[in-house]
């Protein structure tokens, strides 16, 4: 499993789209850079802004009513699929640039997607159960350094 999507989702969540997915991006570049998925680093910084993207604006259309951890979820099943799709199209993408042709190129992808699948559950499992305690710590936190 791959926490960096969780994290990624949370981070947008308490900084909001701008702060969120630049925090993402750095965590996710540093972590591609150090680990030997340098030539990733560039399509995963836009995967984070193209998730951020869908984070914020779903969390806006629960009207940011994060009191229900059904709404808390429903964001991150929306970052999930999100990163499902994606996954999808830069694997076509870059099969078709590697000179398969478009069948090829779309069963491939479509079949390597069962672990962005599990990535993507294990981001609305870890999403739904650290957002409130982590909010609750954030607030805590806050409220100590304000007096």
């Amino acid at each position: 499993m791959h926490f960096g999507n969780s994290l990624v989702v949370l981070a947008v969540l308490f900084l909001g789209f701008y702060k969120g997915a630049i925090a993402g991006s750095i965590g996710l570049g540093i972590f591609d850079v150090l680990n030997g998925y340098a030539a990733e680093a560039p399509i995963i910084i836009i995967e984070v802004f193209v998730v951020a993207l869908v984070v914020t604006q779903s969390f806006r259309l629960v009207k940011y009513n994060d009191s229900k951890i059904l709404n808390i979820t429903l964001v991150a099943v929306a970052a999930g699929v999100t990163k499902v799709i994606l996954s999808f199209i830069e694997g076509v993408i870059k099969l078709l640039l590697g000179g398969s042709g478009l069948g090829a190129a779309v069963t491939s992808s479509f079949l390597s997607l069962p672990a962005t699948v599990i990535n993507s559950i294990s981001t609305v499992i870890i999403v739904s159960l650290l957002y409130i305690p982590v909010k609750k710590a954030l607030e805590i936190f806050l409220d100590a350094s304000e007096s």
